[in-house]
């Protein structure tokens, strides 16, 4: 039995193996979520492993992947926190947190889910959060109108395809019914994508707070 550690930044991963003459090929890093560790033969024919980790910033997470497609065993955390972060005193859209979501993490039938929580001044003027995925609007709400607080919960799936998504209204709540058709978008997956949270006031006088963000991903 051979035990090859291999490191990488931010973490390492020790492989145990049970055959002889075995190499590393192939090798990834913390986010390469769509690059596999590969074993290869000194006589040629190789073994692809189907454990893999993946690095979310703070630990590894493992998941696995087969020839038939992304299997994953449960939800990984990109990224969370409650550290609250304001905006007042200016009409500019301000982006309160960012997010990247690796190339491949998500598999062709993921989805991810953005869970923000917020306290704003209580009054009728505008406040307008985005979430924005690649560049493009998933959510444009400005339901924090006449409210002290609120708590809004995005979710954005892959159509069986790493460059096919569906998502709820971007002035939708986030759940229940809508008049507004189905937001459809046609980002690369497989590629890192930039996640971002931002507010847009309409009286510089007002003040809203993010005061706590969760992005995870269920991947398929």
């Amino acid at each position: 039995m051979k035990t090859l550690t291999r490191k990488f930044i931010g973490g390492s991963v020790k492989l145990v193996l049970v055959a002889d003459d075995f190499e590393l090929n192939g090798l990834g890093a913390p986010g390469d979520a769509s690059t596999l560790l590969e074993l290869v033969n000194t006589n040629g024919t190789t073994i692809t492993l189907l454990g893999w980790y993946f690095w979310n910033g703070t630990a590894w997470q493992l998941f696995s992947s087969s020839a038939n497609g992304a299997q994953y065993p449960s939800t990984i955390t990109l990224a969370q926190s409650a550290v609250a972060v304001s905006v007042t005193g200016t009409l500019t859209e301000t982006t309160l947190a960012s997010v990247t979501i690796p190339g491949g993490v998500m598999g062709l039938n993921g989805s991810l889910r953005i869970t923000t929580l917020w306290s704003c001044t209580n009054n009728a003027n505008n406040k307008t959060f985005n979430v924005r995925f690649g560049g493009t609007s998933i959510c444009s709400n400005t339901s924090m109108n006449s409210s002290v607080a609120y708590i809004d919960r995005r979710v954005l799936h892959n159509r069986n395809s790493l460059i096919s998504q569906v998502a709820m209204p971007g002035a939708n709540g986030g759940s229940g019914n809508s008049t507004v058709a189905l937001v459809t978008m046609t980002k690369d997956t497989s590629v890192d994508q930039l996640l971002t949270i931002t507010m847009a006031l309409a009286n510089t006088g007002d003040t809203v707070t993010l005061e706590s963000y969760t992005v995870e991903v269920l991947p398929g």
